[in-house]
């Protein structure tokens, strides 16, 4: 028995209820394949961002010239976007052939108009500026001080049967080393082919196997622009360059140049999606100077062309980074000349300034310029190794800086999160051969004792006093023309002798307080 009502069926329903169906379909089929399209461009773009600097961390491997740090380190970022776009393509292919199994694509569009659906709400270029807000990039950065190789380290190289091995240097270090992103040292020394030109003081040259340890410990960028570049003149630019160029191309090397075109190319590294313009200039070469047909061969400053360099630079890359080799030696206070050339980075606008020369450390700052722009300097790293015969030389400086890129093309940001700087110290003794670098927090007090300066000039050496040496160093306050505010962390907080082991860790941006051996951009 039938009450009437029509049950759905072939012929259950008139026309007009049969198309207001269909038409609420179609719209909501419209609807939900816009919004899937959107999530997976926006999807798309943010996996671009974040597995490409992933992959790139998990292998770290050296770069070379305007070369990524590794193979993975832009690869995956562009494998993400395109990805991304693939996948978008097919869904609009997909979507194409299931609207038109309904309707034709006038038919389904009129539909979807008529019904007030919200077609196309997210668009290619919002997905695209959506992905962009929340696309970060961080790359942690490590630098070292004067590379100094003095005839004792040399020697203590050489092995039975003839050769050279430098890893037992930087071995202390090295786990250090590789797990930063990017890692800098300053070669102070020059290297030779030349068993014969081996020298140390005063005028210094070493095997090229130092830098193979170099590699070996994970350095990815070597600064060569030095006041003793020229120790062995042109011979030893040219065997150095020979030596980077043949067994470690992906080495970036800065300060010397093969030809006026290698001279006239900005040095640029990538890495995890951030591109470093990479300059390092010596005030000059003690007393050398270079051949008037090969000018080239070693950046000198002269503020015409680092002028001009950095504008370079700034152009092709999202940081600028200045080497810089100049002041007064065995000074713990910025030089005049140092501060006048980091008042003309301040205003050229390079980001971050790391000075070498001195041979012993002076404080390191975050500077804001009279126009707002930021620089974080570093004065001066100290040695990195050396055989010095003061037991204040023998204190160096590990940068550690963490900088990110926030966002992407023109509306990308950078800042440094955070820097800091750990105490090294070279642990030396001529009676036993030992030559070797420590981290400040494994360096023991048993070790001080066996250090070839205990004793020297009645100091007996221990942890407390090279801390103590350290934080009067680090206490210094510094007043730098240009800038209107110089932001020194150090000077903030309170300072103790950290225990054996005890990690220094780098303050974040943002907080009040933090450990000793830390800053933050303010």
């Amino acid at each position: 028995m039938s009450d009437g009502r029509k049950l759905p069926g072939k012929d259950g329903l008139n026309h007009g209820g049969m198309e207001k169906i269909r038409r609420k379909f179609l719209e909501q089929t419209i609807r939900g394949k816009f919004i899937r399209l959107a999530a997976f461009m926006v999807l798309g773009a943010l996996l671009g961002c974040i597995i490409g600097p992933v992959r790139a961390a998990a292998v770290k491997e050296p770069t070379s010239v305007n070369e990524d740090i590794s193979p993975q380190g832009n690869a995956p970022e562009e494998a993400g976007a395109v990805s991304g776009g693939e996948t978008a393509g097919s869904g609009a292919e997909s979507d194409g052939g299931e609207v038109s199994g309904a309707a034709s694509d006038s038919e389904s569009l009129g539909a979807a108009q008529e019904s007030g659906a919200a077609v196309g709400s997210m668009d290619e270029g919002e997905s695209q500026a959506a992905a962009g807000a929340q696309c970060v990039k961080t790359v942690n950065l490590l630098a070292v001080g004067d590379d100094l190789i003095h005839s004792g380290i040399f020697k203590s190289g050489l092995q039975a049967d003839g050769s050279y091995n430098f890893d037992h240097l930087y071995a202390n270090v090295k786990d250090e080393i590789e797990a930063a992103d990017l890692a800098i040292v300053n070669q102070e020394t020059i290297f030779t082919y030349d068993r014969n030109d081996y020298s140390g003081y005063p005028v210094f040259a070493g095997p090229v196997e130092i830098g193979d340890a170099l590699v070996a410990a994970g350095f990815d960028v070597v600064t060569h622009a030095t006041n003793h570049v020229y120790d062995r003149g042109v011979q030893g630019i040219e065997d150095t360059l020979d030596f980077w160029k043949t067994n470690h191309p992906e080495v970036t090397v800065l300060g010397i140049h093969e030809s006026q075109e290698d001279a006239d190319t900005i040095k640029t590294v990538e890495c995890n999606g951030i591109t470093f313009a990479m300059l390092n200039y010596t005030y000059g070469m003690n007393g050398f100077v270079l051949p008037d047909d090969q000018p080239y061969l070693v950046d000198i400053l002269d503020k015409e062309k680092v002028a001009a360099d950095i504008a370079k630079a700034k152009e092709i890359s999202d940081c600028v980074i200045f080497f810089l080799h100049c002041g007064v030696e065995y000074t713990y206070t910025p030089a005049d000349e140092t501060k006048e050339w980091v008042q003309f980075l301040l205003e050229n606008g390079v980001d971050i300034t790391i000075a070498s020369h001195p041979h012993v450390l002076e404080p390191y700052a975050y500077l804001t310029g009279e126009d707002g722009h930021e620089m974080l300097v570093y004065y001066s790293m100290g040695n990195f190794i050396s055989t010095q015969d003061e037991y204040p030389r023998l204190i160096g400086g590990m940068a550690e800086i963490t900088v990110q890129l926030k966002g992407q093309g023109d509306n990308a940001q950078l800042s440094v999160l955070d820097y800091g700087l750990e105490p090294l110290y070279t642990h030396y003794n001529h009676n036993t051969g030992v030559y070797t670098v420590y981290k400040f927090r494994d360096y023991t007090d048993e070790l001080a004792l066996q250090n070839g300066l205990n004793g020297k000039n009645g100091v007996t050496l221990s942890r407390q006093v090279i801390w103590d040496e350290f934080d009067e160093i680090m206490s210094t306050s510094i007043e730098q023309p240009g800038a209107v505010s110089v932001v020194q962390p150090w000077l903030e907080t309170e300072h103790s002798l950290p225990a054996v082991g005890e990690r220094i860790t780098l303050q974040e941006a943002g907080s009040a307080d933090g450990p000793a051996l830390s800053g933050a951009a303010q």
